[in-house]
């Protein structure tokens, strides 16, 4: 196995993240450069997810149409140059717009990311192959932050948005490293999405995408909600970076363990193991609501051990949605997988202003809690579709 496929997927990956992490301490300086309301901001961040997710399922269906290098290429190149728009013409509507081809690019490098490694990886490499990508990305979101905080005290708000440039050196390593053509196919392109969505819609693939959703919907729950249940805690903003770093660095280190992990433990026990780590931690914020050092203590134990659960379910749950996504339709697959993703970032946020007009914002974010433990219930169906049951010899032509 040539290791190009996995270093530019994992290049790719990164760097659309100086979308999300990269641009969230400009946020303030932008909102007053701009004259944006709170409304206005909370807009710039609901078109980049929103379009991230509408695009990873055509983008997945085009690539295994065309191959994923064209489109990867294509969505990286849009990336790197409307990060440039903004800066050019400081104005609400061209940063709106520009957010949305972002938002778009980035679903689509995100969901590619993952299946180019389902095709290029044998099975028995997936594991490390989907390691390395989670290690990067993490690295990445635990550097962005710091980075752009530091461009922007140094040369502005919109030094944070042109980050999004490196996406244009990431588009010419992507069409040297990733494989040219298309995987071998014997459906038509309608029958291999029909294939795909039949795929992930059944009642084995309906495990598969409730796990990719939950691990989502608790991510942004945290990076959303932790933060603030950590202020009345009586935590400085000093301290909860500190907290979410470590918490980070924990992810990473694990991320990597994942692969030793999956071999001597099993696929399931991981998958249990990694939900019960990012989700069972959320429930116990009742009891950090209130000013206290108990409370300051577990927020920070909620931060850490959420991270690192997180982090390995994400190896987990790619490594099951590459063995489940059916030959032939890979890309279809996994940009149905990503959208659904997708939607758990969209969720988050909107579960919990639902939830905290009946109750605290601590109750409610232990309700996201609750959700995340109900997926153990989909655990076996996600292991089932990561390994079918094999049919026996010369069914399949009896079948004709």
């Amino acid at each position: 196995m040539h290791p190009r496929p996995e270093l530019a997927a994992a290049t790719a990956g990164a760097v659309v993240l100086t979308g999300v992490q990269g641009i969230v301490p400009a946020l303030p300086e932008l909102q007053r450069a701009l004259g944006l309301d709170d409304a206005a901001v909370s807009l710039v961040m609901l078109v980049y997810v929103l379009a991230g997710a509408l695009s990873a399922i055509p983008a997945g269906a085009l690539a295994d149409r065309i191959g994923a290098r064209p489109v990867m290429v294509a969505a990286l190149i849009a990336f790197g140059l409307v990060s440039i728009a903004p800066v050019v013409v400081p104005e609400t509507w061209m940063l709106v717009l520009a957010r949305t081809v972002q938002g778009a690019s980035f679903g689509v490098v995100l969901s590619l990311s993952v299946s180019v490694l389902a095709d290029s990886v044998d099975r028995d490499r997936q594991a490390e192959a989907q390691s390395r990508r989670v290690v990067v990305m993490s690295s990445t979101e635990a550097a962005l932050p710091l980075v752009a905080g530091l461009l922007v005290v140094a040369a502005g708000w919109q030094s944070a948005l042109l980050l999004g440039a490196l996406a244009l050196p990431a588009a010419a390593l992507c069409w040297w490293g990733l494989p040219r053509g298309t995987p071998a196919r014997t459906l038509s392109g309608r029958a291999s999405f029909d294939l795909a969505l039949r795929a992930a819609t059944s009642r084995d693939g309906l495990g598969v995408q409730g796990l990719g959703f939950v691990r989502f919907l608790l991510k942004f729950a945290a990076l959303s909600f932790l933060p603030i249940l950590a202020d009345r805690a009586g935590l400085g903003a000093a301290a909860i970076g500190l907290a979410f770093s470590a918490g980070a660095v924990l992810g990473i280190g694990m991320a990597a363990l994942a692969p030793a992990l999956l071999r001597r433990t099993g696929l399931p026990s991981v998958l249990v193991g990694s939900v019960l780590l990012a989700a069972a931690p959320f429930t116990a914020a009742p009891l950090a609501s209130n000013a206290s050092t108990l409370a300051v203590v577990l927020v920070v134990v909620i931060v850490v051990i959420s991270s690192v659960g997180d982090a390995v379910l994400g190896v987990a749950t790619n490594v099951v949605a590459a063995a489940a996504a059916p030959a032939g339709a890979r890309g279809a697959f996994i940009g149905i997988t990503s959208a659904v993703r997708n939607t758990g970032k969209v969720m988050a946020p909107a579960l919990v202003a639902v939830l905290v007009l009946a109750f605290p914002l601590a109750f409610s974010v232990a309700g996201l809690g609750v959700i995340g433990l109900a997926a153990l219930a989909v655990v076996p169906r996600a292991v089932r579709a990561a390994n079918p049951p094999q049919q026996p010899p010369g069914e399949s032509d009896s079948a004709r």
